[in-house]
């Protein structure tokens, strides 16, 4: 049956059934690609758009379509030892175990991953490995099948040391590589879609450890929340999370703190008190203290594009700031409070002159409730920091940190807060942070590599100050004129060019 092409109202409502069955979204890039597996499916139902959509949502008879249709939708390159030092993460955070260990890996594809999990087990934990229980699910039946029959190409081994694919695999007459049995019989494999609830595998309290990494970005944002939601339940008190390279939580949960082990970056959930018990050798993002530590922390969404926040909060028309909705699980929430007008117009043209001092004093006008609303507290420690006084600055930069601790601007502000204090590894820290949890944001970038060169680490200078200068070209307006210390975009350019040279570099 010869199908015509999907019309765009066709497409938009397929693209929303992607989104509500599997939780994936599809962006204005993929729509050609999307038409065409659209039009692929319904020809080989023999179905029209309607009588599709509608296989889908059968619960029984679509099973077989919504199978055929992930396998297409699922992206499955993966391969052993992936993000290494994750996995070196998750070593060291379960050593000092006594429990049998529970570790879950979602979207694990053809198997990689959760092997990896296994064999690093086995050859750093060897007490733990064998009480230990490693479930991996993914939503794609055919790599459901590989991954159980673990045999794989030497592609899939690109990253694996010899002596671990010596120890642990063997060549059969085709040249793949056959797992041992020990491994193989060390994970069980499940085929989930993870949009359902799935209550019998995260069951609450369950996992010392999940692995979500490079599926989250697929995800739409409410299923991404709900996901994220549903794991953080599934984990223990001081249960870790690992994502991928490219994915935060910023904008998506506040049941987690940051941590950063082995040069990596991953999330341990919250427990009742401040802070969770530290990992093994790993570096909590803490209050300051006498040696200044980072609050290891990123910014909501919000925040990309800090003049719209801020804008919002000059309107004279009733604006009830962010702070004053009350967080029931905050033993500090504020009542709720009736809607306040305040302008922060004057405040703000008055950082973009340059009038520091004169800026925080127009703050001191803001009702309490404003001043503890976060952006708000954002601008008054850029403020700080610009004018110099670094200890008000520090202060204000915590205060912030306990309302909204996924705060890369945060982060930022405290990296120069630290080169103030002749504190440079902080610095460091603080500023990679920042990058981490916001790609986009130029200023940790450039800093990274004015710290670099100062330290006589020419080629990591380079490296920061070419990624600066690609970010500054298209970073947005007011976040330089609230970062950037009165640097306006061409002096930014123009410096990060100039120290590119110094060092021996060229755009």
């Amino acid at each position: 049956m010869t199908m015509l092409a999907p019309s765009s109202s066709e497409l938009e409502r397929f693209r929303s059934a992607v989104g509500e069955r599997f939780g994936l979204w599809q962006d204005d890039a993929k729509l050609p690609e999307l038409g065409a597996l659209l039009g692929r499916r319904m020809a080989a139902r023999s179905l029209g758009l309607n009588e599709y959509l509608e296989l889908l949502d059968n619960s029984a008879q679509g099973s077989d379509e919504r199978r055929a249709l992930a396998q297409e939708l699922t992206v499955t390159e993966t391969f052993f030892f992936r993000q290494a030092d994750q996995i070196s993460a998750l070593i060291d955070h379960v050593a000092r175990q006594r429990a049998p260990i529970r570790v879950l890996s979602l979207g694990c594809a053809s198997g990689e991953e959760p092997y990896s999990i296994a064999i690093a087990l086995r050859e750093h934990v060897a007490h733990l490995a064998a009480s230990a229980t490693i479930r991996a699910v993914d939503i794609n039946a055919s790599m459901m099948e590989r991954a159980r029959l673990a045999k794989y190409s030497s592609w899939a081994l690109r990253e694996t040391p010899d002596v671990i694919a010596q120890r642990w695999f063997r060549r059969d007459s085709a040249g793949n590589f056959m797992l041992a049995s020990e491994i193989r019989d060390a994970v069980s494999f499940q085929e989930r879609n993870l949009i359902e609830d799935n209550l019998d595998l995260l069951t609450p309290a369950t996992y010392n450890a999940v692995f979500f990494r490079n599926v989250l970005m697929y995800f739409t944002p409410r299923a991404a929340s709900d996901m994220i939601a549903r794991i953080a339940r599934s984990l223990v008190p001081g249960g870790v999370l690992f994502l991928g390279y490219a994915e935060t939580l910023r904008g998506l949960s506040n049941a987690f703190h940051l941590r950063r082990s082995r040069e990596t970056f991953f999330y341990q959930k919250r427990e009742g008190s401040a802070l969770d018990a530290q990992p093994h050798d790993s570096k909590v993002w803490g209050a300051p203290s006498s040696d200044p530590q980072p609050n290891g922390m990123p910014w909501y969404e919000a925040i990309e594009n800090a003049a719209q926040r801020i804008r919002k909060l000059t309107d004279n028309s009733a604006v009830v700031p962010s702070a004053v909705v009350p967080n029931p699980e905050s033993p500090t929430a504020a009542a709720p409070a009736q809607p306040l007008t305040f302008d922060l117009d004057a405040t703000f043209e008055l950082l973009r002159k340059e009038r520091y001092g004169d800026a925080l004093d127009a703050m001191q006008t803001l009702p309490n409730t404003a001043t503890r609303d976060p952006d708000v507290l954002l601008l008054r420690c850029a403020l700080l920091v610009h004018s110099g006084d670094l200890k008000a600055a520090r202060i204000t930069c915590t205060a912030l940190l306990e309302r909204d601790e996924l705060n890369a601007g945060a982060h930022y502000l405290l990296a120069l807060i630290c080169e103030g204090e002749r504190d440079l590894s902080g610095a460091n820290d603080h500023n990679r942070i920042a990058a981490y949890l916001d790609p986009a944001f130029a200023m940790p970038r450039l800093h990274l590599g004015l710290l670099a060169r100062r330290s006589g680490d020419a080629l990591a200078a380079r490296r920061e100050l070419r990624h600066a200068y690609a970010l500054i070209a298209r970073e947005d307006t007011a976040r330089l004129v609230l970062f950037a210390g009165g640097f306006e975009r061409a002096a930014l350019l123009a410096l990060c060019h100039a120290e590119l040279v110094g060092c021996g570099g060229a755009l």
